[in-house]
């Protein structure tokens, strides 16, 4: 079973890094039991979240049908029932369970995602949880096998508001959120976030790229380098590609669900640290040309049946 084990009270030269992993919390030394059977995963994700119980599970399923392996959860303090959605994800082992407390956690937990999986996984998404990776051709596994030869894959955002629901709906995140700008190349959409080979992780510089070994740079879906020379961007070039490209992989940002999600998730604040943007900012991003965008449909009935059937 993966999970908190508690406080480890010997000194950190008395683990053995092959059978666990440890993290520091203040003066607090946490144990987790980390060992992973079987053979090394292929595609792995991290994610820290808080308070996402109403939609974890769909998070999960929703990126096994997609091809991740194995999840590196980081639990910042939730107060709701996200432990207990996730109990039997963690019985089984695909998911890694870290009750990570703390502000402003978000980097400290990549970096312990990065450190954790660097020797039992060949990729790692470091995403968060409103945002659902996938590739509209087919397994993630099987287009990640062409980028190889480079450290990391840059993905866009493609960036989804309300889509009209003020109250939160019944149903599926990825069925109810269609609407999306009609502009592809909104600034928004050219951001992107990454899959990385973990040992070639130098340090994590933000939430959306790292620092690689040998100076070298993440590559978007086409090939193309992301090295900071990216026009147009108010910050963080490296954060972000010139023009928005989706065909081979792609991430469905929903960044605000409903109205009442997004008062909650304010509430709940960012675990980068940043503060969080008012209700009414947020949503006046979306009051621009929409499209329908149901790319994401063809794992809508799959999906149901593993989650209500």
């Amino acid at each position: 079973m993966y999970g908190i084990l508690g406080k480890y009270k010997k000194k950190f030269s008395n683990i053995k890094d092959d059978f666990v992993s440890y993290y520091r919390y203040g003066n607090q030394r946490f144990v987790l039991d980390n060992r992973i059977e079987g053979s090394q995963d292929y595609l792995s994700l991290a994610c820290i979240i808080k308070n996402e119980g109403r939609y974890i599970r769909e998070f999960i399923e929703f990126h096994m049908l997609a091809g991740v392996d194995r999840f590196y959860i980081f639990d910042n303090e939730s107060t709701d029932d996200t432990r207990e959605m996730l109990k039997e994800y963690i019985d089984c082992g695909r998911v890694v369970y870290i009750f990570y407390p703390g502000a402003r956690m978000q980097f400290s937990a990549y970096r312990n995602a990065v450190k954790l999986s660097k020797s039992r996984t060949k990729w790692l998404a470091l995403i968060d949880a409103d945002e659902f990776l996938f590739s509209p051709k087919g397994s993630l596994k099987d287009i990640l096998k062409n980028f190889e030869s480079y450290p990391a894959v840059g993905v866009n955002w493609v960036c989804f508001g309300p889509s009209g629901h003020e109250k939160r709906p019944k149903g599926l995140v990825i069925e109810n959120y269609t609407q999306t700008f009609a502009d592809k190349n909104h600034l928004f959409n050219r951001h992107i976030k990454s899959i990385v080979q973990p040992k070639e992780v130098e340090s994590i510089s933000s939430p959306h790229y790292c620092v690689y070994k040998g100076g070298r740079y993440a590559v978007d879906e086409n090939f193309n380098l992301i090295d900071g020379n990216t026009q147009n961007t108010p910050y963080r070039a490296c954060a972000f590609t010139s023009v928005n490209s989706v065909e081979k992989l792609r991430i469905n940002h929903y960044i605000t669900k409903s109205v009442e999600d997004l008062r909650e998730k304010r509430m709940r604040g960012y675990p980068d640290g940043m503060p969080p943007n008012n209700v009414d900012e947020s949503l006046e991003r979306f009051k621009v040309d929409l499209i329908e965008d149901k790319v994401i449909a063809g794992f809508v009935e799959e999906l149901k049946k593993r989650l209500f059937h």
